[in-house]
């Protein structure tokens, strides 16, 4: 399922747009555009390719998992390799891997199982859309900065839940 935003001089103009009219779009003054792509396809991925001109070992990556987080250049963009941490009813882990290319006009997002949740991250940008106006760089920031967050939440319970029976015997010798 690919998700669609197009922002223009600050404010969203459009959404659930074709994917495939990306490339047009970038192309137009003050435009910034998001895709989110959850679990991509090589036909996603073939397809983000042609529309971004992105870089053949940038889209190769996308197919590896589990990849400790990066950021690489290329030209006109940066791709990101990034993990959100969360904790399932049980507090058992939850790592929801997260690739990123993001250039100054676009932010592409591509999220793989479990899938991390957006919607804080879309109200943050809905919150404040006129950010947009100077670049893409402010989605990209709120979706860090909503990862980061999450890091809190999960050191804080697992601070409530107290010392784990290994570390307990580990530490009493």
């Amino acid at each position: 399922m690919i998700t669609c935003r197009l922002y223009r001089e600050g404010v969203l103009k459009e959404e659930a747009f074709d994917p495939a009219r990306a490339s047009d779009l970038i192309q137009e003054t003050g435009a910034r555009v998001w895709l989110d792509v959850s679990d991509p396809s090589d036909a996603d991925l073939s397809m983000l390719q042609e529309e971004f001109s992105l870089h053949p070992l940038a889209i190769e990556d996308t197919h590896n998992r589990n990849q400790r987080p990066k950021l690489e250049v290329f030209e006109g963009y940066f791709f990101l390799v990034l993990h959100a941490l969360s904790l399932d009813d049980k507090d058992e882990l939850q790592d929801a891997e997260i690739h990123a290319f993001a250039g100054h006009r676009f932010l592409i997002t591509l999220r793989y199982r479990p899938v991390f949740d957006l919607a804080p991250v879309l109200h943050r940008w809905d919150r404040q859309p006129e950010l947009t106006h100077h670049g893409a760089g402010f989605l990209l920031y709120a979706l860090l900065d909503e990862v980061v967050d999450g890091y809190f939440g999960v050191i804080e319970r697992f601070e409530d839940l107290g010392p784990t029976p290994m570390s307990r015997r580990t530490s009493s010798g």
